[in-house]
């Protein structure tokens, strides 16, 4: 079974250190919760158990959003596999491909940065869809491309 993490938005978290040794204050902040728990980051952990079985992650869109943001930890791929990435764009109107990566060695292939894209004036969500599939069922113009 095969785990990839993928994080759909930002975790923040600021800290203002303030002293003034003269007037008796430590320099050492004092211990506080963190502003966002990790329990609710907005991360979702997909597993993939077998070939052409889709797995979804939804971003849905939220105000002052310009941008869906995907990427994900570094977990590599059996080998003979390939991992098929594709981000849709779904508005009242309907369903618009806009991204779409295959990686062969590792999820960090397509995601290992940030893949971030703009939302339509209507886009009501983004959808990223990974499925896992054999290397020999993808295009060979795709493989030349994804070995480079």
């Amino acid at each position: 079974m095969r785990k990839l993490t993928v994080w759909t938005g930002w975790a923040m978290a600021l800290g203002v250190m303030v002293g003034a040794p003269n007037l008796g204050w430590s320099a050492e902040p004092a211990a506080r919760a963190p502003l966002k728990s990790s329990e609710t980051a907005n991360t979702t952990e997909v597993s993939l158990v077998r070939y052409h079985q889709a797995t979804t992650v939804v971003r849905e869109r939220t105000d002052g959003r310009r941008f869906a943001s995907f990427e994900a930890e570094p977990s590599l791929l059996s080998q003979g596999s390939a991992l098929v990435f594709e981000i849709y764009s779904v508005a009242p109107t309907g369903v618009v491909p806009r991204w779409r990566c295959v990686a062969l060695h590792d999820a960090a292939d397509c995601l290992g940065t940030p893949v971030k894209v703009a939302y339509l004036p209507r886009d009501e969500k983004m959808v990223l869809k990974a499925t896992l599939v054999p290397v020999s069922e993808v295009p060979e113009q795709t493989v030349a491309l994804a070995k480079r």
